[in-house]
């Protein structure tokens, strides 16, 4: 299992990869749960290590000795690096620590929104989310290839991350959606990563998509505090409340969403799913917020 994260959201700050000499490579990480994340995702490669992950003098890193990598193995770990390099982990905040346990077992975003350097600048990720939410009344061409990107790059997170080395099967789900929403961009995101995954051994084959709905209006969330969002969601987010389309009990569950603000939303989720017997529950938005109270 992944080591818990210590801050509420992380990216993969730097990392050494080369041949120290002859025939023996070197791979330093930091921060150190991405070394946790090296072994679950590339275990072939962990055959090739000399010895264990160790712990650099500052504690602030782990490396590893690798030794005889042939030419696919050293494409599959730049590839793991330019990858997570993008990736935001993200973890409990300080405010969430307070109200949930171990309800949502990783979390993990294909980006920011916003560039750090300047809060009017998207990111790409940022920019198809916009052109696919916001512009998508009309359904332009615009807006489903913007959808489509993003199905894919959501179908290669799905694929990096760090799930449970227990054998349980795996489906995807999104947050409930209110009774008179008719669009809802992370359900049919759901829908188009489940058929990217179809030829692999990820999701269940049976009733891969596990659709969520609120029986009960929703309130909008935009402009409320953290401390209001959660106690709406306590009040909605119940079994009596939320409609499951298949039972959840004993598998996996990979919620999929548009973005990731506070945090409240999906940890609400993912406790409803524990309690309905989800044996782990895994999220993956297209964004994090920048700040945990911002709706940019």
């Amino acid at each position: 299992m992944i080591s818990s994260l210590s801050a509420g959201r992380m990216r993969l700050n730097w990392h050494i990869f080369k041949e120290q000499r002859p025939g023996v490579w070197i791979l330093s990480l930091c921060p150190p749960v991405y070394a946790d994340i090296f072994s679950q995702q590339e275990r072939e490669l962990m055959h090739k290590a000399d010895g264990y992950w160790r712990a650099s003098s500052s504690g602030r890193a782990k490396y590893l000795f690798l030794k005889s990598l042939d030419s696919p193995e050293i494409k599959n770990i730049k590839r793991f690096l330019e990858e997570y390099r993008r990736y935001v982990l993200i973890g409990k905040s300080e405010f969430l620590s307070d109200h949930f346990g171990n309800d949502l077992n990783f979390c993990m975003a294909l980006d920011f929104n916003f560039e750090r350097s300047g809060i009017g600048d998207r990111t790409l990720t940022g920019h198809l989310v916009y052109q696919a939410k916001y512009r998508s009344r009309g359904m332009s061409r615009k807006t489903r290839l913007a959808i489509h990107c993003l199905a894919d790059q959501l179908a290669l997170g799905v694929k990096r991350l760090p799930r449970s080395g227990r054998l349980i099967d795996y489906c995807l789900s999104h947050v409930p959606v209110p009774p008179d929403k008719t669009y809802d961009l992370p359900s049919e995101l759901c829908r188009l990563v489940a058929n990217r995954l179809s030829d692999t051994r990820i999701l269940r084959r049976k009733n891969p998509v596990i659709q969520a709905r609120l029986q009960c209006p929703k309130p909008a969330f935009k402009e409320l505090s953290c401390e209001e969002k959660l106690r709406h969601c306590r009040e909605i987010m119940t079994p009596g409340n939320v409609s499951l389309s298949h039972p959840v009990s004993g598998y996996g569950v990979i919620v999929i969403d548009d973005l990731y603000q506070s945090g409240v939303t999906m940890w609400s989720y993912a406790r409803l799913l524990k309690s309905a017997g989800a044996a782990e529950v895994l999220g993956l938005t297209c964004q994090k917020s920048i700040r945990d109270t911002d709706n940019l």
